[in-house]
């Protein structure tokens, strides 16, 4: 009944349906269950949508509400520090304090995370929270004062050009995005272009029409966070796949080989993916020079 599944009711023209509506409707209210995680995503799943680009454009209140809905996302996060803190410890005597810092810290829910480790472990951390959106400083400088007690650090600025006063023993930011980079987290953090060939042996005969993008990642150790579908954490709906498309859908036979090129390119203003297909047939390069779509750097 939450999957708003459409039902078709067959009665002589003449009869009175009401009685089955209503019967429907009773089942539809008993068996309803109320999750939020559904609610959250209900009217998202299989629509294409663009990317959000937070580098360049400030995100607005009711986003990062959104965001911050995903629990077990930042319950991973949590688990992840914890395991960092406890085996950490800060400076080159290794007798100061972890210094800890969270990178587009947004409203502050890894900070908050931080937080509670350092007051789990009965530790003294010191935290940095960075972030460059004003919308989101309003709400940072209220939790400082007023929940965090003065314990957290606040910079805003933006995490490219930033010059810390001192290097950080862990670093923490959930730059990620559909494809794990979309949302210029290699540019962030440490600067990249990249290049991948892939080849697949098709299992039995299809039409392609295109490519999807995962991502998994190593918060810390054995920690994960994955929107692959075979490694998928449990209930997390943070992120979506990214859909790479092909010009015109292509037949593969049984055990065809599909090879295809990814390209992740960069100039000074922006960042864009190409993608072409080699195998079976070869294709023209998709999106080139960002044509179709790109993410801003400024």
């Amino acid at each position: 009944m939450s999957l708003d599944v459409q039902y078709i009711i067959k009665v002589d023209s003449e009869a009175d349906i009401s009685l089955y509506v209503r019967y429907l409707q009773f089942l539809g209210k008993k068996l309803y269950v109320h999750d939020v995680m559904n609610e959250f995503v209900h009217g998202f799943e299989d629509f294409l949508q663009n990317p959000l680009q937070p580098l360049t454009e400030h995100l607005e209140t009711n986003i990062y509400e959104t965001f911050e809905k995903d629990q077990v996302k930042y319950d991973t996060y949590q688990n992840a520090m914890y395991k960092a803190i406890a085996y950490c410890s800060g400076g080159e005597s290794g007798d100061e304090p972890p210094v800890v810092m969270v990178v587009g810290a947004g409203r502050g829910p890894l900070v908050q995370a931080v937080v509670n480790v350092a007051y789990t472990l009965n530790k003294k951390v010191k935290i940095y929270a960075v972030e460059k959106n004003p919308f989101a400083i309003n709400t940072l400088l209220d939790r400082v004062k007023n929940e965090w007690n003065n314990q957290v650090t606040l910079v805003s600025e933006d995490m490219r050009i930033y010059e810390p006063p001192e290097k950080a023993d862990i670093l923490v930011s959930e730059l990620l995005g559909s494809f794990g980079d979309n949302e210029l987290s290699p540019e962030c953090l440490d600067g990249a272009q990249r290049y991948k060939k892939l080849r697949f042996r098709c299992e039995q005969p299809c039409v392609l029409t295109g490519f999807v993008g995962y991502f998994d990642t190593v918060l810390y150790k054995d920690v994960m966070l994955s929107i692959h579908p075979e490694t998928h954490t449990p209930d997390m709906v943070s992120w979506f796949p990214i859909v790479f498309p092909l010009q015109e859908p292509v037949h593969i036979g049984e055990d065809g080989i599909i090879e295809v090129s990814f390209w992740r390119v960069d100039n000074e203003e922006k960042v864009w993916y190409e993608w072409c297909l080699h195998s079976p047939i070869q294709t023209s390069v998709m999106n080139p020079n960002g044509r179709s779509y790109f993410i801003r750097k400024h």
